[in-house]
């Protein structure tokens, strides 16, 4: 199991549970038959607890008494539609959305805010949709195939959005809280498009075998984006961050741009890399590979201290810092300019 989810501080012992329990189904399995539905039910006051599957929606703005939680789901198959409508934690609030046991929860279309445990928990196969999660301490946990899009999440203060094993986040944007620990977790097999992190101390951190294209890192302290074995890193931009992006062994670093690290722009720690075709400018390190057996072509390293410090055994195209002879050299090569 993931590190990230081991270190997770979302649901406990409940979540290692689940994710223990569920990673995998038995092959051959049959699909469930399908639960009769009721609805659509409103809900009119918290707490709420939803026991049957169907669709539910809220009336109004509601806020709980203090320390309660929001809605409860002990049922798969339930929608959720807050119909623009905002749940309030009070104060000592638990969480806003707790279906962290059922299967095929759908919530969207609303604000949750102020809840200190957690914003939104769901398991297996969830999905969370245009939605605004606000000042909570964690906003998002998801287990197996989650589903997050269109969400905006801002001043959560832990870890932001956490997805387990084979889940989707994309055109969502996460605005952490000054310290908060990290942006946007990924378990492993996870795929991120289109979302823009900024302010948390790790911007995303993603597992084995993640997918991580089109997206956007900043002002992060400590890194912007961590990639373990076989993730992809496409497209990524980050700016402003300790370090850029950085990577173990046998990923893929392609058409990445990285400005003002006040580390390393790229670091690759381990074996079996590509890193191609990406650009750094005005960073204090350019591109350090310390493993062996990376391959390192076509980037272009700008206004930044050391360019490429590369250890031996890494094939590495030809480092060009004279931009008048680029006609008649290497297809594969490596640019840079001095660091002023």
């Amino acid at each position: 199991m993931n590190a990230h989810i081991l270190a997770c501080g979302l649901a406990g012992a409940a979540a290692l549970a689940l994710l223990a329990t569920s990673q995998f189904e038995p092959a051959g399995a049959s699909p469930p038959a399908p639960l009769p539905s009721i609805g659509p039910v409103p809900i009119s006051s918290l707490p709420f607890s939803i026991t049957e599957p169907g669709t539910y929606f809220v009336t109004g703005d509601l806020v709980a008494p203090d320390g309660e939680y929001g809605i409860v789901v002990a049922a798969a198959g339930v929608t959720i539609d807050l119909g623009g409508f905002t749940l309030r934690g009070g104060d000592d609030s638990q969480i806003g959305v707790l279906a962290l046991s059922a299967e095929n929860i759908v919530v969207r279309n609303g604000r949750l805010q102020s809840w200190e445990a957690a914003g939104i928990l769901v398991g297996v196969n969830g999905r969370i949709e245009h939605l605004s999660i606000l000042a909570c301490d964690d906003a998002i946990f998801g287990a197996r195939s989650t589903t997050v899009e269109d969400v905006h999440v801002a001043f959560a203060t832990g870890r932001c959005i956490e997805l387990a094993y084979g889940s989707i986040v994309r055109d969502s944007t996460i605005q952490a809280s000054s310290g908060a620990e990290l942006g946007l977790s990924l378990d492993e097999s996870c795929t991120a498009e289109n979302v823009v992190v900024s302010g948390s101390m790790i911007g995303i951190s993603c597992g084995r075998a993640c997918r991580v294209s089109s997206c956007s890192v900043s002002n992060c302290d400590d890194v912007g984006l961590v990639g373990e074995s076989f993730a992809e890193l496409l497209g990524v931009r980050a700016l402003e961050c300790g370090r850029g992006l950085a990577v173990t062994d046998d990923c893929v670093v392609r058409d990445c741009m990285v400005t003002g690290a006040l580390g390393h722009a790229v670091e690759v720690l381990g074996e079996r890399n590509r890193v191609e075709g990406n650009s750094v400018t005005g960073c204090a390190g350019g591109i350090r590979v310390a493993g062996k057996h990376n391959l390192v072509v076509r980037n272009m390293v700008f206004d930044s201290g050391l360019d490429y410090a590369v250890a031996p055994l890494n094939p590495t195209g030809p480092v060009l810092r004279d931009f008048s002879t680029i006609q008649s050299q290497h297809p594969q090569a490596n640019f840079a300019t001095p660091f002023f």
